[in-house]
């Protein structure tokens, strides 16, 4: 218990004489004490999870303990425990969608060891990305170290570079050169591709755009033209108006993805997720000046 005492002052003829008062206050309750045989804990914090192909069925497998290769798409989350006189196990409280992880919750540990590892299986296609969550059963759990933990988990394609363009944003007021690369392993039943402008407002744009992963995706057809944006809600910046918004609803009507040979030119809406205005559409634009692949 943390108790704090106030030094009082009495002055005396011969000189200063010092007396500690009584107690003034208790600043607060003693901790709890944790009298469970397990006291288990998140062990380290995983980070987000990023996989890729690595050749045949094998996967790079990225997070905060580093790159790993896998035969099988998974990673892992290191349980802890802080008694380990023991050997113990139990079940952790898993939340994922069923269509995306496979994992068996159960952590085991001999007598003496205080770590184990869940592994957790991903079935994201390449493209897709989401969350799984771990979290100690309360009845296991050390209260002075993370109880739970949530990782995001996406599925990369391999982006094999194609070269340059020379963008020129009207949103921004800008023009540079920006990489473009292909999703090597995406494929389409009508032959279509997918292709991103990396980071392409981080390099046009750094005030606004202040990191760089920002990526403008979308799909070309067979023979090199425009099809469509990737998603409804594309995020591109990371300010204010972040995202440029693709909607069916507004395409052919107030947006637009078209090309010739190898210039491109999208319109679209921009905004900061509060709504839609006709201030907001913008045109960005750019030319495949340096490998362009089409005739």
């Amino acid at each position: 218990m943390k108790t704090r005492y106030v030094i009082c002052a009495a002055v005396a003829s011969l000189g200063l004489l010092f007396s500690a008062c009584q107690p003034e206050e208790v600043l607060r309750e003693p901790s709890p004490v944790d009298d469970n045989q397990v006291q288990a804990f998140i062990f380290n914090n995983t980070g987000d999870i990023t996989m890729m192909p690595a050749g045949g069925d094998s996967v790079y497998v990225t997070w905060s303990g580093g790159t790993f290769v896998s035969a099988e798409p998974v990673f892992p989350i290191v349980i802890g425990r802080n008694v380990k006189t023991e050997a113990v196990s139990f079940d952790l409280e898993v939340f994922f969608k069923d269509s995306e992880f496979v994992v068996n919750p159960k952590v085991s540990f001999a007598e003496g060891e205080d770590v184990d590892t869940l592994w957790v299986t991903s079935l994201l296609d390449y493209g897709q990305s989401s969350t799984f969550s771990v979290q100690i059963p309360k009845e296991c759990e050390y209260s002075y170290a993370p109880q739970s933990v949530t990782v995001a988990v996406s599925a990369d394609y391999t982006w094999v570079p194609m070269g340059t363009v020379t963008m020129s944003s009207q949103w921004e007021g800008a023009m540079g050169v920006v990489p473009i690369e292909k999703a090597k392993e995406f494929m389409a039943e009508d032959g279509s591709m997918l292709f991103r402008l990396k980071s392409p407002y981080y390099i046009l744009a750094p005030e606004y755009c202040t990191v760089p992963g920002l990526h403008l995706m979308f799909y070309l057809n067979a023979d090199y033209s425009a099809k469509g944006l990737t998603a409804v809600w594309n995020k591109v910046e990371n300010t204010g108006y972040d995202w440029i918004y693709w909607s069916e609803e507004y395409v052919g009507v107030y947006e637009f993805f078209e090309s010739d040979g190898n210039e491109y030119s999208l319109t679209a809406f921009w905004t900061d997720g509060s709504g839609l205005s006709l201030d907001w559409l913008a045109t960005e634009s750019w030319v495949w000046d340096n490998g362009y692949p089409g005739k």
